[in-house]
């Protein structure tokens, strides 16, 4: 998806590769932020990207808004094996990220804003450490509050939450962490 604005409903997206983005791909200009994608109600299931970042989906330059879908399984060669986002507003509600590899983790928000809430981050992360952690989810000069949403199982080790130079301190309400190692 490139400078548009799209919305996907109760769609499968599985076992596809790109190099950005395995399932779902989309960029807009830096200064206008000109592509907008809404998901709802949809799976990204074992998508890899083969180069880049995002397995499931790879976000750069946009307006970004997932909102009760789950992404399972899926990998980046590089950084955010479920979801990848930078330089964009998102938001990702009431999703589930499980068992998403990548070299950098789950899920990474690169100098966004948004908001993430009500997710499930489960299984995520990296069996080896090579960049900032391998962890569920990683926050760079992002200012994004996380509310309600539940980490679990993140069995490799690392912290299940980073944040690196944040924009802001981190709003983290209402959220339970279990089960990590």
């Amino acid at each position: 998806i490139s400078h548009s604005a799209v919305t996907i409903e109760h769609c499968i997206a599985q076992n596809s590769s790109a190099y950005y983005g395995g399932g779902i791909f989309v960029v807009g200009s830096e200064n206008l932020r000109d592509a907008t994608l809404t998901l709802r109600n949809s799976v990204v299931k074992g998508c890899y990207s083969s180069g880049a970042s995002g397995g499931g989906i790879s976000a750069d330059y946009c307006s970004l808004r997932v909102s009760n879908c789950v992404l399972e399984r899926d990998s980046a060669y590089n950084s955010g094996g479920g979801i990848y986002v930078a330089g964009s507003f998102a938001i990702i509600d009431s999703t589930i990220i499980r068992g998403c590899l990548g070299a950098t983790g789950g899920m990474v928000y690169v100098e966004c804003s948004g908001q993430i809430l009500g997710c499930l981050f489960e299984g995520n992360g990296f069996p080896v450490e090579i960049n900032l952690g391998e962890s569920d989810l990683i926050l760079v000069r992002s200012d994004c509050p996380i509310s309600r949403c539940t980490f679990r199982n993140n069995i490799y080790g690392h912290p299940t939450i980073a944040v690196a130079s944040p924009q802001r301190p981190l709003q983290f309400y209402g959220n339970v962490v279990e089960n990590n190692t």
